[in-house]
């Protein structure tokens, strides 16, 4: 026969907490639970049905605490997730501005070159006109120096 003490100190709980289980277990305990000198004592059988019920307890509660953490991380994944989502968007968008800004470019590299190309077609003709002019500034000083 164990006292509720020894019960405590068996499962390693406070006498409260056995002084708990023997209310609630109050029918499962039935033919186990006796009264010995004032002392609340219960039999082997009675200490296995207390000591399962701490058990089955402690297995709810991690139970249940799992059940905490694995919502906790279903919330997670869901936030990154959408997290992830807006990253993609914000990605196609920027992606999207810098083939806007690609094709800018090109209409750019495009009067750049129009505009060389009219560049060197003046240049070439301002080499022509300065030939054309320093040969007429030749024949002007021959008749100069002539006269």
């Amino acid at each position: 026969m164990y006292k509720i003490k020894e019960i405590a100190n068996i499962i390693g709980v406070e006498t409260v907490e056995i002084h708990k289980k023997l209310l609630n277990l109050a029918q499962e305990l039935k033919g186990h639970r006796f009264e010995d000198n004032g002392f609340t004592v219960v039999d082997e059988k009675g200490l296995s049905i207390i000591e399962r019920s701490f058990i089955t307890t402690t297995e709810e509660k991690r139970e249940e605490q799992n059940s905490f953490e694995s919502e906790d991380t279903t919330k997670k994944i869901i936030e990154e997730k959408e997290k992830n989502e807006d990253l993609e968007e914000n990605s196609l968008a920027i992606k999207t501005e810098i083939n806007k800004i690609k094709k800018y470019i090109n209409v750019l590299d495009e009067k750049i070159n129009e505009t060389k190309i009219e560049f060197e077609k003046e240049t070439e003709t301002l080499a022509n006109s300065t030939k054309k002019l320093k040969a007429i500034q030749k024949e002007f000083y021959k008749k100069v120096i002539k006269r």
